[in-house]
């Protein structure tokens, strides 16, 4: 019998969203081959949260779980480049995606890192 271990699993970590000077709002994502399970956010981030919202027929809007929680990571450090985890249960059902931040981006462009699970 084949264990779970004979068939690993590739993260993809070759994407990113930008969040451009003077703006909260990230470029899109299509997540058509996987599930975002994090984000390596750096320390060039001017924010301390990220909303994640989706493509739906009524434009993006807030993500949230089945159980209506919103879809966000707070308490962002800022003075590090960091790597934040999300559950694969809460991400699954998105095809598209822009993170949206607590504050207008200042200083530079952000480019944020996806990190992806094969579907």
């Amino acid at each position: 019998m084949a264990l779970i271990n004979d068939y690993p699993r590739k993260l993809d970590s070759n994407n990113t969203v930008t969040i451009p000077t003077s703006s909260s709002t990230s470029t899109i994502f299509h997540c058509q081959s996987g599930t975002l399970i994090g984000l390596v956010v750096p320390s060039t981030f001017s924010g301390t949260k990220l909303t994640v919202h989706s493509n739906t027929s009524l434009g993006y809007v807030i993500y949230k779980n089945a159980t209506g929680t919103t879809i966000e990571i707070s308490g962002i450090d800022n003075t590090i480049n960091a790597h934040y985890g999300l559950s694969t249960a809460d991400m699954i059902g998105i095809s598209k995606l822009k993170l949206v931040s607590d504050v207008s981006q200042s200083g530079t462009d952000c480019d944020i890192i996806l990190i992806f699970r094969p579907l």
